[in-house]
């Protein structure tokens, strides 16, 4: 038995497995770590919570809108009925976009969970 090839040949499988090694290691700390993971979905949740305030800020200002058009009388010269509805029309459009943002937030931090899970396992 050659006991040098049987040495060269044993020192390449232990050096291309310690690479091998390596990369799983860098991986695990790079873009695609649980770390990482974890961040983007805090940062996802945090927009999700920026929606939410944002949301409630518009409703809250459109109330205050319709509670001053209902303090003056409807014989002006805009009719209240059509500015009620076209404040309606915005508040509602506006609402759907927010919720439409906030619901792809949260479509993202469950597939972004579920990556973690999928990769890292349960923790």
């Amino acid at each position: 038995m050659d006991w040098g090839r049987w040495f060269k040949a044993l020192m390449e499988s232990l050096l291309r497995g310690r690479a091998r090694w390596i990369a799983r290691r860098q991986d695990e700390t790079g873009p695609s770590s649980p770390e990482a993971h974890r961040r983007e979905i805090q940062r996802l949740e945090a927009e999700r919570e920026r929606l939410r305030a944002a949301l409630k800020e518009q409703q809250a200002a459109f109330q205050a809108r319709h509670t001053i058009l209902d303090q003056f009388p409807s014989e002006g010269s805009i009719p209240l009925a059509e500015v009620d509805r076209r404040l309606e029309n915005l508040r509602r459009i506006r609402q759907e976009r927010l919720k439409a943002q906030e619901e792809a937030c949260e479509r993202q931090i469950r597939e972004l969970e579920q990556q973690l899970r999928k990769r890292f396992g349960p923790n």
